[in-house]
């Protein structure tokens, strides 16, 4: 009767070995057998030996697109978002503003922007941002505001929302 392979390797592993160097004992189906004269490398190892090399050459690909997404985002926040926002209203075609410094509020005012706290990471200066005012109402309001700013009428307070809803000032 003929063994089959699967049976044949099933009882390799019955067979045992001695390292004559440190004395473990091992099954054959286990140990590498070394030689003194350097082999000649098989199918397989070279077939092991590209797939480690072309894996080696995905990742450096992978890190190089990642650089070039990372390039391509910073240039489009800096150059295409602000002419994009410009486009949308008009009240940005002439102020300078980094989209990513700007709050909407809309009322009493359009926008206020925290110029360099984001493009940047320095407050320069806080912009308030509105449209040509259209109604006598929205004239007297920005005007009190631009008052209120001549004459240093700001203040500035931290308050805290606690989760029971309480409003705590510091």
């Amino acid at each position: 009767m003929s063994l089959l392979l699967p049976d044949f390797l099933r009882e390799q592993r019955h067979i045992f070995g001695v390292c004559p160097e440190c004395h473990e004992v091992s099954r054959l189906t286990d140990i590498q057998i070394s030689y003194k004269v350097r082999y000649v490398p098989d199918w397989l190892e070279n077939l092991e030996r590209e797939e480690s090399q072309l894996e080696g050459r995905k990742e450096r690909l992978e890190e190089r697109a990642k650089e070039i997404r990372q390039r391509t985002l910073e240039t489009t926040r800096r150059k295409l978002l602000p002419l994009k926002l410009k486009a949308i209203s008009p009240v940005f075609k002439k102020a300078r503003v980094m989209p990513q410094d700007l709050k909407v509020l809309m009322h009493p005012i359009d926008y206020v922007c925290f110029d360099g706290l984001y493009s940047q990471d320095r407050l320069r200066k806080i912009v308030f941002l509105d449209s040509k005012p259209m109604t006598n109402l929205e004239r007297r309001v920005q005007t009190s505001i631009s008052r209120a700013i001549d004459r240093s009428a700001l203040e500035w307070m931290t308050m805290r929302v606690g989760n029971d809803g309480r409003i705590s000032l510091e």
